[in-house]
This record gives structure tokens, C-alpha cells and sequence, in this order.
């Protein structure tokens, strides 16, 4: 017996299916979040902390340094895990740091969440990544410890939108050349905590 829906039915079973749609969009979005930060949480800690700075006094941003996870690697360690002799330079690399990621988000701020023409995001990080500077906003993440506070740290983003923003850099750079970035995503979310917005 051949039985055929009414529109009605038909509209109320999409209806059903795009909310399956959403749930498994969201949980699949979580479990890739999970993912990432279960894969590189140890390995960000045991490299970044264990980062040789090449002699770059003038922070060179202009040579071509590809930032893909085996070559990152063997560019700031040492086999073995000894570490090289450190650099006295490091405080002046996260301040290096800290100015160019200041750049990052004035760029990203532009149209951010809004109507209108979109900036190429995904080619800036590329172009980071290719360079000292990218390498640097790394040590300034490990300096403010987290993705998210450094977008607070800027004073360049309003308070409701600073974890969107973290959470839409995250999203673009884990699929780019510079994907080392999205690993420094906070989680549980900081600015759920009560003083977070004081400090």
C-alpha cells in the first residue's frame, strides 16, 4: 500500500530533519574543538617552552618561514629536546608579538559579524605564517596565556563580542597554514568568569 504525505506532514518532518541537522552540526563542532585541543595541548606546552629564537634583531617579516607542524617543530627545537642556548631577546619578541597581534584583530574587526564586503582573513594568518611573526604572537599566547585574553588585552574589542571573535579566529586559523593559534583557545570559557573583564 503506497502512502503519500500531505504538505503538511512533509513540512512538519523537514521541520524535524533541520533540527537533527543543527543538533549534529553543533556536536560535531564541539567534538572537532575537543579534538584540537586534545592533539596539541601537550605538544604546544612541550615546543613553545622549549622555543629557540633564530637572530632576528630587526624582526625580519619579510623571509619565508613555513609554519607547518614538522617544520615549526624542527625550526624552534633541538632533537632530543635540549634546549638551545635562549635567546636574551625574548621579552622584546613578545612584545613583537603583542603589537603585531594587536594588528591581526584590528583587521578582523573589520565588518566583523556585519553586513558588507569581508577582508581575506584566512590569507592574513596564511601570510603570518610564513614569517617571524607569526612566531611571535606564538610567545605573546603563552604570555597572556590564551587566545581569548588576548583579545581582551588589546582594549580594541567590546566586551560581548571578545569570545566570538576568539572563537571565529579559532575556527579560521585551525584551517590554515597557521593553525598553531587555534590551539590557544580557552576552554572553559574565561570570560564567564566573574572578574575576568576587571583584570
Amino acid at each position: 500500500m503506497k502512502y503519500e504525505l500531505s504538505e503538511k506532514e512533509f513540512l512538519a518532518y523537514m521541520k524535524i530533519f533541520g533540527r537533527m541537522v543543527d543538533v549534529f552540526e553543533k556536536d560535531l563542532d564541539q567534538r572537532h574543538q575537543r579534538s584540537l585541543v586534545k592533539l596539541y595541548k601537550d605538544k604546544k606546552k612541550s615546543y613553545v617552552e622549549e622555543m629557540s629564537l633564530e637572530e632576528d634583531s630587526e624582526f625580519d617579516s619579510s623571509e619565508d618561514i613555513p609554519m607547518n607542524f614538522e617544520e615549526f617543530k624542527k625550526s624552534v627545537l633541538i632533537e632530543g629536546g635540549k634546549k638551545e642556548e635562549e635567546s636574551p631577546d625574548i621579552a622584546a619578541y613578545v612584545e613583537r608579538g603583542k603589537k603585531v597581534f594587536e594588528d591581526l584583530v584590528k583587521f578582523w574587526l573589520i565588518n566583523f559579524d556585519q553586513e558588507g564586503e569581508q577582508p581575506d582573513r584566512a590569507e592574513y594568518v596564511d601570510q603570518l605564517s610564513r614569517n617571524y611573526d607569526g612566531r611571535a604572537i606564538i610567545h605573546y599566547m603563552e604570555s597572556v596565556k590564551g587566545l581569548t585574553r588576548a583579545v581582551w588585552a588589546t582594549g580594541l574589542v567590546e566586551k560581548e563580542d571578545v569570545r566570538k571573535l576568539a572563537g571565529n579566529m579559532t575556527q579560521v586559523t585551525s584551517a590554515s597554514n597557521f593553525y598553531q593559534l587555534s590551539t590557544y583557545l580557552e576552554h572553559p570559557d574565561p570570560t564567564l568568569q566573574e572578574d575576568f573583564f576587571n583584570v
